[in-house]
């Protein structure tokens, strides 16, 4: 409808001279694998015989260069903004307590075990996660979404985590923190 994205609804009784789809090329897990786009190219070689339709569709292999070339792209380009939290004398922290503060901060649990602060539109400013039981717990932001409020609202987190935590003395500089 008026070139625009839209999904289809099978509730509204439409008619549609173009269908288009797509499939993400890239992710931070890499570049999509070449059997992931053997199975996408078959899935819409079949929809469209299914419906009488004509599909035109990007050879495999020069989809796979392309996912390769945005997978490189973005690992050029990509930034992540990180803050360790690490315990005095390498105390480590129970999760229940990460939790009280992670949820008192305003952070709300995945299923992943991560903690994460969104926007009012749902993007995710931050995340506090921890990568494994030898690392200590991370606040992590990417940009583009990280700005000032959101660098305000992660060291604001930091201090929180540190204080609960037992991490710096009372009355420090938590960590850093106030050179923010």
């Amino acid at each position: 409808m008026w070139g625009l994205w839209q999904p289809i609804d099978p509730t509204l009784d439409a008619e549609y001279r173009e269908i288009r789809a797509a499939l993400q090329l890239a992710n931070r897990a890499g570049a999509v694998e070449a059997s992931v786009l053997a199975q996408f190219d078959d899935a819409m070689a079949s929809f469209a015989a299914s419906i009488g339709a004509v599909s035109q569709r990007e050879d495999v292999n020069q989809a796979q260069r392309r996912a390769q070339m945005v997978d490189q792209f973005c690992a050029e380009t990509d930034i992540e903004i990180a803050v360790n939290i690490a315990g005095k004398n390498g105390v480590t922290f129970a999760a229940t307590k990460v939790r009280g503060v992670a949820e008192a901060q305003g952070l709300v649990a995945l299923a992943s075990g991560e903690y994460v602060l969104k926007d009012d539109y749902g993007r995710t400013l931050f995340s506090l996660r921890n990568g494994n039981t030898h690392e200590a717990p991370t606040l992590r932001g990417e940009l583009p979404y990280f700005t000032q409020i959101t660098l305000h609202l992660m060291c604001h987190a930091r201090r929180s985590l540190a204080r609960f935590l037992s991490v710096c003395s009372p009355g420090a500089s938590v960590c850093g923190c106030s050179a923010w």
